[in-house]
C-alpha cells in the first residue's frame, strides 16, 4: 500500500506541476504570443480583447506584462521597450509616456487621426495641472496627502499602489511630490 501510495503522490506532484505550463502554453498559443512570456491571468486578458477587437488593450497588455515600479507609473522613458514605441510612432520618447504611446501606435494603426492628434498634442494631458477641484481634493484628503503637492494622475496611480499594496511604487509616487 506505501509502494502505491508513494507512485500516486509522484504522479499528482507531476501532474500539479505540468498543469500549469500546460495551461500557459495553450492560452499563448491561442492569443498567438510566446507561452511563458505572460502569466495565466495576462493571458486571459489578451484573449478577451482580442476577442472584443480592442487592439489598444491588447497592446497594453502586451507592452506592461507584469511589470511594476517606473514602467507602470508611465515614467521609465529609457527602456528598450519604450524608445521602440516611441519609434514606430516617430516620436521624440522623451516626450510621451509609455501609455501614451500604446495607445498613440493603435491610434496610428488603426487610422484614427482625430485620437493620434489627441496624443500628439498632448490633449490627454490637460486636466493635470488643476490641484483644485473638489474630486482632486476628496481624492487627496482620502489618500491623507496634501491636494497641492500631486497631480490628479499622481493621486490616482497612488490609489491604485495603495490598493495592491505596491509599497515601491507608493514611495515612488510620495517622492514626486512637488
Amino acid at each position: 500500500m506505501t509502494r502505491f501510495t508513494s507512485i500516486a503522490a509522484s504522479v499528482a506532484l507531476s501532474l500539479a506541476v505540468a498543469a500549469p505550463a500546460f495551461a500557459n502554453d495553450q492560452l499563448a498559443s491561442a492569443a498567438g504570443v510566446a507561452s511563458g512570456a505572460f502569466t495565466n491571468g495576462e493571458l486571459s486578458q489578451i484573449l478577451v480583447a482580442q476577442a472584443q477587437n480592442d487592439h489598444a488593450r491588447v497592446d497594453f497588455i502586451k507592452t506592461y506584462g507584469g511589470r511594476s515600479g517606473a514602467a507602470l507609473a508611465g515614467d521609465d522613458r529609457s527602456g528598450a521597450g519604450h524608445i521602440q514605441l516611441a519609434r514606430t510612432a516617430n516620436v521624440n520618447p522623451a516626450e510621451f509616456t509609455t501609455p501614451e504611446l500604446v495607445l498613440l501606435n493603435a491610434a496610428i494603426r488603426d487610422n484614427d487621426e482625430k485620437t493620434a492628434r489627441f496624443y500628439l498634442s498632448h490633449e490627454n494631458r490637460a486636466g493635470e495641472g488643476s490641484r483644485s477641484s473638489a474630486g482632486h481634493v476628496q481624492l487627496a484628503r482620502g489618500l491623507d496627502v496634501d491636494p497641492a503637492a500631486y497631480s490628479t494622475n499622481q493621486l490616482l496611480r497612488l490609489k491604485v499602489a495603495l490598493e495592491g499594496n505596491d509599497d515601491g511604487l507608493v514611495r515612488f509616487i510620495l517622492s514626486q511630490a512637488s
